[in-house]
């Protein structure tokens, strides 16, 4: 599916958010400082309890250019949109996610204290080198997701890094 509004539900949530750096970058993330940005995909667990659920939530990251509020938008700033998956659930499990994608050796956590301000994990923010597919996702949080855009040009999305494959 394309990634447009029109195509989210407006249900609450809890959403993967999934950025590519196509470039090595350092991105300055408001009080808690600067961190380098490695080329690769970046994935961003959140939730949308508030109006609008999941469309209206996913609909301002989907904006590049915004005021920055969150964490999540000063980097969503230097990275393109790779695409965002998402359970609809009037039940919280963004910490459940977290809890099950750090086990995850392919993921690492790049900085501490992301997209965690009111959550007991220390950081809502993970990094791959490459993209993960659904599949993949869906055993990594253990849940079925009820559903997901992706970028359409998504090759144009790898990052630029000569030692990787």
């Amino acid at each position: 599916m394309p990634l447009r509004p029109s195509n989210l539900p407006t249900d609450s949530g809890t959403y993967l958010l999934i950025l590519c750096a196509r470039r090595a970058q350092t991105v300055r993330v408001g009080k808690l400082g600067g961190f380098s940005v490695a080329p690769g995909f970046y994935y961003y667990v959140g939730s949308a309890f508030g109006g609008g659920g999941l469309r209206s939530r996913l609909s301002r990251h989907f904006k590049r250019d915004k005021t920055r509020r969150w964490h999540i938008d000063y980097l969503r700033h230097k990275t393109a949109l790779a695409g965002a998956y998402w359970q609809c659930s009037a039940d919280k499990a963004e910490d459940d996610w977290v809890i099950r994608l750090s086990q995850c050796n392919a993921l690492s956590r790049p900085f501490s204290g992301f997209g965690a301000s009111d959550s007991k994990q220390d950081s809502h923010l993970f990094f791959c080198p490459y993209l993960l597919s659904q599949t993949r996702l869906e055993q990594l949080t253990g849940v079925s997701l009820d559903g997901g855009l992706r970028a359409a040009a998504l090759t144009y999305l790898k990052p630029h890094n000569s030692g990787q494959t």
